[in-house]
């Protein structure tokens, strides 16, 4: 094809910049995200599949919002079970979301240190408080059962389980 034009053309106005070929790369892989993800299951022989589907690990300085659509678009391409990375400080709702939509592991070792942390610090902070290790360690251990416990329930009950 030949261009005709009383204007000089540049190259530069023809070729993207690399900015804009990542950009388009980025937008077709999105499109057929779930599908580069079966092709890595495939590929790989992967027992479990981690999901980029808007969580980080650590805690969060805002909420955040789970790609919902992602998740089901992967969960339908892939025969593995899929687990959702920073799972500390994500919503409940969101959470039972994403456990009904195909998510079977959450971690959430963030909210066990935060846990245990606090209690830690409560417990010595006590009126009449005495260093010793169960008498420190030990409410810091309940204060992690529990919060498994609560989990293993909001995850259950998502999931046909029985509550405990």
């Amino acid at each position: 094809m030949v261009l005709k034009s009383r204007h000089r053309i540049r190259t530069s106005d023809l070729t993207p910049s690399p900015r804009e070929i990542q950009a388009r790369c980025f937008a077709g892989m999105l499109e057929y995200f779930s599908l580069f993800c079966a092709a890595f299951v495939a590929a790989t022989g992967v027992d479990c599949l981690a999901v980029a589907i808007g969580t980080a690990h650590g805690l969060y300085k805002f909420t955040p919002k789970l790609n919902i659509e992602r998740l089901k678009e992967i969960n339908a391409a892939v025969d593995v079970p899929l687990v959702l990375h920073g799972g500390s400080g994500t919503p409940d709702d969101m959470v039972r979301e994403a456990v009904r939509n195909g998510i079977r592991k959450v971690n959430i070792c963030t909210e066990f240190v935060k846990a245990f942390g606090e209690e830690y610090i409560k417990t010595q902070n006590l009126p009449g408080f005495k260093y010793s290790i169960p008498g420190l360690f030990a409410p810091s251990k309940q204060a992690g059962y529990a919060l498994a416990r609560a989990k293993m329930e909001l995850f259950a009950l998502n999931n046909n389980l029985s509550p405990l």
